[in-house]
């Protein structure tokens, strides 16, 4: 069976990863996401029959994945993975119909015991239902891209109009994302957009632009070292690198200039 990684930190991808090779476990797997808008895109590419899903992340949290997963693919089984043990987080997550919610850090038996079960129901469902799962789309996914940089398109949300939004901000980070030139792309009126955004997504247009400038900002600093801040803060849409920087250290607790230190250490 295939096993999508979603977590924001690289150190645990990595962990998860190296887990589920030295455990025989009768799992490969395919691909690592960074985010939930990732993990939406990746799933329509790779088909996984699991995914292993952190809940805080930027752009879009792992519950909100979780809704916009299970409602467009109800098959795929997910199991949280997550340092916040919260109530009313483990009540949100059954809610979206997750198969099990472990919390960090896990013992390796628990996580062991936890993809067996998995592995069984999905067998025992695929028994049920007298067919196995639909093939995996037939778009290859470059590895380079899975393990980097956050895909740009293709956002997987089942409102078209949404789902154009979502590819059309991930692929112009460095233009003018107002709402009202938004909602023209859509033929939609703007508070209108703004209402339908928040209710498909779970967070409100101008944040989701932020936290995809950041987003864009943490790979390029991490990637490309030696381009100046002034230029990356340009390329995610910033035309002031003051404003940039306060930014950048308001969302992510360290300024660019720290970060781009630890991405290098």
């Amino acid at each position: 069976m295939k096993v999508l990684i979603v977590d924001d930190e690289r150190i645990e991808r990595e962990a998860l990863r190296h887990f589920f090779q030295t455990n025989d476990l009768g799992v490969e797997v395919v691909g690592e996401a960074s985010n939930g808008i990732q993990a939406i895109e990746m799933i329509q590419l790779l088909g996984p029959d699991i995914v292993i899903m952190d809940i805080r992340m930027g752009i879009l949290d792992g519950l909100k994945a979780t809704e916009c997963i299970k409602r467009k693919d109800p098959q795929v089984e997910i199991i949280i993975l997550t340092a916040f043990g919260l109530f009313e987080y483990s009540q949100q997550a059954l809610r979206s119909r997750v198969f099990d919610y472990l919390l960090k850090p896990v013992e390796g038996k628990e996580l062991v015991d936890a993809i067996q079960r998995v592995k069984s129901h999905i067998l025992s469902r695929n028994e049920r239902q007298g067919e196995h799962r639909k093939p995996a789309w037939l778009r290859n996914w470059a590895a380079e891209q899975v393990n980097e940089e956050p895909p740009l398109t293709s956002s997987g949300f089942e409102d078209p109009r949404v789902a154009a939004i979502v590819d059309y901000v991930m692929s112009n980070l460095d233009k003018d994302l107002s709402l009202t030139g938004l909602a023209s792309l859509v033929h939609l009126n703007p508070s209108y957009l703004s209402r339908l955004f928040k209710s498909t997504t779970g967070v409100s247009l101008n944040i989701f632009v932020r936290e995809a400038r950041i987003e864009k900002a943490k790979y390029l600093l991490k990637n490309e070292k030696h381009k100046p801040l002034k230029i990356i803060s340009e390329e995610v849409g910033f035309s002031d690198v003051h404003h940039f920087c306060n930014t950048f250290k308001k969302t992510v607790g360290i300024t660019p200039a720290e970060y781009r230190v630890q991405g290098r250490g």
